[in-house]
């Protein structure tokens, strides 16, 4: 039987992304991204609904997202949806167990960027603009690797 996990995003980031790393060495970021929906009710009243949601990115591309990407950016992501299972390390949550939704990116393309003060490029780009080329996954197995190291909050 076919089946097919795809999931295509377009949002703007709720906060700056930060680079991490797993303890094999392994760059990891997590992008907070805000979808809005936009509908009519049946009275003809205008809606919106935002979903924030995960998006796990890996190694080349965490670091070209942590490098250009701000808080407000846009960004169009390709990826699976996933959901993982974790513990909490907090005492008070002792021996539960939590589900976690998010997208694990395969692709990532800026729709707007600028270099980061401190990035290094010297302010190449003096406003933020659409970026010429997509930032895809190294590969396939970069972004099926299981969490080592890495917690809810990604500590």
């Amino acid at each position: 039987m076919a089946s097919l996990n795809r999931i295509l995003l377009i949002g703007n980031l709720t906060r700056t992304p930060e680079l991490r790393y797993t303890s094999s060495g392994k760059a990891v970021s997590t992008l907070r991204l805000a979808v809005t929906n936009q509908y009519k009710t049946q009275s003809g009243e205008a809606k919106k609904d935002t979903l924030f949601i995960d998006v796990v990115v890996w190694e080349r591309v965490a670091e070209n997202c942590c490098r250009y990407l701000q808080k407000g950016g846009s960004v169009f992501v390709e990826g699976r949806l996933r959901i993982r299972e974790y513990t909490p390390r907090n005492e008070e949550a002792a021996g539960t167990k939590r589900l976690v939704t998010e997208v694990t990116a395969i692709n990532v393309q800026f729709l707007t960027w600028a270099p980061r003060e401190g990035s290094g490029d010297g302010g190449a780009a003096e406003s933020a603009g659409p970026m010429p080329e997509p930032a895809p996954a190294e590969s396939a197995a970069a972004v099926e690797e299981p969490y080592p190291g890495f917690d809810e909050e990604g500590q």
